[in-house]
């Protein structure tokens, strides 16, 4: 019934477009007695341009039956609407002027000669006659004269004028979506750039000509003056044969004859021409979704509640830590394969800024020759080569002369930031794969990265993976784009407000961009409840997300279950990874197996409840689960070595770092320093799987609004079916969990309740056992929901009665002889 409900208002789309298209075919045809009246309408409408009318008609029946939506009435549509009613009005303007040489002095019946001529018209098309109405002078018609009328009473003719060629002007920006100011700087900046290559033409002939131009005796003065102030040479500068008037030399040792600018990149130059041409207003961004409806001003999203099977699937015991916080019911069923369902439009996300605020190449400029004369007044040789502006940071590489030792410029960290009253740099060196050394000085101000600009670009659109990672620009501009197959798992790491939920968000959004529900499956862990938990309902889960810390680990868990399912599966197959074995069952006419999405959004906090468990899926998966299509996303705001342990990181090689408060956190993320320089607000270092250094990376920006259109498309596509049943956990545990406790615990409840609190110190000596079996049954108390959580130096307090406990004692001591 779901489909048919979807393919109902589509093939009311595409007939009612049919339609509109066949009477504008009719219409420009003027065939037979329909398609002369319609033409004839369109003549007293628009005039002499009576044939723009079908063109429009036909354009918006076309529009219809692409986008499958209703016509809407957004800026780029209002456009051209107003670029038609300008055009109409000065061809009713032209009419008047005509018809002011047969009235010189008297007035002139604009309205009457109108109608006379368009009647004329009318008769010549009712006989048949092939006559273009672009040919006669009629005026702009009805249309047109209504404008005319109201503009020439409230402005007079030249005023008219000056409103008709603003109104064009304004349809154009519409049209094309284009900034006014925008426009005039870069035009502006194409005149400066030529005039300044015909100066330096000119300049070339006139050297030519008349030789070079002699200094003044001024000039020469300043000269001299300035090689006297000039700083002497250090001693390595003077032993070394390669500088020459402690001036920058070439690497064979000879001295250029004249310094050479940098050459200066803007990121935002390259920015604005790739996304000016997919630009979309709001409206089309709404237009496209197959089940909006639009009412009044406002765009409602209707879509069908989510349903499953009632096929529940049996599980081993869970741990005995479920038995504290119960969990929610959800119906599971079995997975359903759809290829009617369309993936999201890019057009859901907001168009990158066509605006450019542009490079101040005076500062960059000023900057080079501040560096340089600093390295110089330390005894380095060194020349600014490019200069390369990001989203971010600004990068000046620096090649040093021969036998510069690149310590020595590492060493001048605070020297050169001191030098640029910049407020922290970050040294480069050497950038890999260039001879040179990257000094990354802050901007002014952090560019925005979008999501669509990251996700429209040939880097994201090109690559056939369903597991495609959107993740931002590098310091060139250059989009950078992971694959989570090739990575295989993935480690982000920061410190709270670095932007890493935002990245979490944008790495899930190119996922449901890029895959089916049946393509690939999710499984979101959010202990905090309040990152993931809007996802819940798309048709990619397998699960809802699971909040529980302690749950979490029943949940991996089950994912090493499938993992081994899997190979088990491989090995009968002869398979030795999935796409082998996705391509032996679609021979057999089979469906394939989805790949697994496993993204945990705070590690930290199941690492407290439960380090053990946890730590042991997340290695086995790690270490297993590459060749079975199962992937990992761990992030955390702590990035301490008690969370990112040895054994995690050992087995997750590509990482990503956001700021971080201490070179420590740096070193314990990415085995080195660097991430403590961040600034913040999605600036990261990505240190993919193979890479011997982490590249610079300005995180691509998602808005929640963004987020919630995507969810709502997504929803609007496919009911969720959970496959994946975590239901029935706390039931079990509470039937398998007393054989799991230790011998002296009910003894031990007993001397904690007599007692009033309970510590682990008390028991060991009241028991006379170690520390290590007194904390694990205190441990259990607490698990159990009889004592209080630990409160340091202070005993536990203890949450039960004498007369609560002995009925719980008599069904422990029962649940005991029964497990016996």
């Amino acid at each position: 019934m779901a489909k048919k409900q979807r393919k109902e208002p589509i093939l009311q789309y595409e007939l009612s477009g049919l339609g509109l298209l066949t009477l504008s075919a009719l219409a420009l045809g003027r065939l037979g007695w329909v398609g002369r009246s319609l033409d004839i309408a369109a003549i007293y409408l628009a005039g002499s341009w009576s044939f723009l009318i079908p063109i429009f008609i036909a354009y918006g029946a076309l529009y219809m039956m692409v986008r499958r939506t209703t016509f809407p009435w957004h800026s780029r549509h209002m456009g051209l609407l107003v670029l038609l009613v300008t055009l109409l009005t000065l061809v009713e303007f032209d009419f008047y002027q005509y018809l002011g040489q047969y009235y010189p002095n008297e007035p002139i019946p604009l309205f009457h000669a109108s109608l006379l001529a368009m009647n004329d018209l009318r008769n010549q098309v009712l006989a048949g006659a092939q006559v273009g109405s672009a040919a006669a002078r009629i005026g702009g018609g009805l249309i047109g004269f209504a404008f005319f009328q109201l503009f020439n009473s409230l402005f007079g003719l030249f005023g008219l004028l000056v409103v008709l060629t603003v109104l064009a002007l304004v349809g154009m920006l519409l049209l094309f979506q284009m900034s006014l100011v925008a426009v005039v700087q870069k035009g502006s900046r194409w005149v400066e750039r030529q005039l300044e290559a015909l100066w330096k033409g000119s300049k070339q002939y006139i050297v030519l000509l008349f030789g070079p131009e002699k200094p003044k005796d001024k000039d020469r003065k300043g000269k001299k003056e300035q090689a006297e102030a000039k700083p002497k040479r250090s001693r390595a500068s003077r032993d070394n044969a390669l500088i020459v008037d402690a001036e920058w030399t070439h690497a064979d040792g000879t001295a250029p004859d004249e310094p050479v600018p940098p050459v200066v990149h803007d990121f935002a130059s390259t920015r604005t021409t790739r996304s000016a041409s997919a630009v979309d207003s709001e409206a089309d961004a709404e237009a496209v979704k197959p089940t909006l409806t639009q009412v009044g001003s406002q765009l409602v999203m209707r879509y069908p509640e989510p349903k499953g099977g009632n096929r529940p699937l049996q599980h081993a015991a869970p741990p005995t830590s479920e038995k504290r916080k119960p969990m929610e019911e959800y119906p599971v069923g079995a997975p359903v394969h759809d290829e009617n369902y369309q993936v999201p439009p890019v057009s859901l996300f907001r168009a990158a800024d066509a605006r450019k605020a542009g490079i101040n190449h005076r500062g960059v400029q000023e900057n080079a020759r501040k560096l340089e004369k600093t390295f110089e007044s330390f005894g380095v040789q060194a020349k600014v080569l490019e200069i390369s502006r990001g989203p971010t940071v600004t990068r000046y590489e620096i090649q040093p002369a021969v036998g510069v030792k690149v310590s020595k410029i590492v060493s001048l960290t605070d020297d050169i930031a001191l030098a640029l009253a910049a407020r922290d740099i970050r040294i480069e060196a050497p950038v890999p794969g260039k001879p040179v050394v990257g000094i990354e000085v802050p901007n002014d101000e952090i560019a925005v990265v979008t999501l669509r600009e990251v996700l429209e670009s040939p880097e994201f659109m090109d690559v056939t993976s369903k597991l495609s990672l959107a993740l931002g620009r590098d310091i060139s501009g250059q989009p950078i784009v992971g694959n989570l197959q090739k990575m295989p798992h993935l480690l982000v790491a920061g410190a709270t407000g670095s932007g890493k939920s935002v990245a979490i968000n944008g790495m899930i959004a190119s996922i449901l961009l890029k895959a089916k529900p049946h393509e690939v499956k999710l499984m979101m862990i959010d202990p905090k409840m309040v990152e993931l938990s809007g996802y819940n309902g798309i048709p990619h889960l397998l699960t809802p997300v699971v909040t529980d810390p302690r749950k979490a680990a029943f949940a991996l868990k089950r994912v090493i279950e499938e993992m081994e399912s899997r190979y088990q599966s491989f090995a009968d197959r002869g398979a030795r990874d999935i796409e082998r074995y996705n391509e032996l069952i679609q021979r057999e006419g089979a469906d394939p197996l989805p790949y697994i999405v496993v993204i945990v959004d705070e590690l930290a906090d199941l690492m407290m409840v439960a380090p053990g468990e946890v730590e042991d899926a997340i290695c086995r998966i790690a270490q297993m689960a590459r060749a079975a299509g199962i992937h990992l996303i761990v992030a955390t705001q702590r990035p301490s070595v008690d969370v990112i342990t040895g054994v995690i990181k050992a087995n997750i090689p590509s990482r990503i770092a956001f700021s971080v408060s201490s070179m420590a956190d740096s070193r314990t993320i990415l085995d080195g320093g660097g991430a403590e320089k961040l600034l913040g607000r999605g600036d990261m270092l990505y240190l993919p799987v193979g890479a011997s250094k982490p590249v610079r990376v300005q995180g691509a920006f998602v808005s929640e609004e963004e987020i919630e259109k995507l969810v709502d498309y997504v929803k609007s596509q496919q009911n969720v079916v959970y496959t994946v049943d975590l239901n029935g956990t706390v039931e079990d545990a509470s039937s398998g969990h007393a054989s799991d406790l230790d011998d002296l615990f009910v003894d031990a409840v007993d001397l904690v309740v007599e007692a009033g609190t309970a510590s682990v110190s008390m028991i060991q000596r009241r028991f006379r056992v170690g520390y290590s079996r007194a904390a694990r049954i205190v441990d259990q108390m607490e698990l159990e929901g009889l004592v209080g959580p630990f409160e340091g130096s202070k005993p536990r307090e203890v949450t039960v009665g004498a007369e609560e406990w002995a009925v719980m004692r008599h069904n422990y001591l029962s649940n005991r002889s029964q497990a016996e």
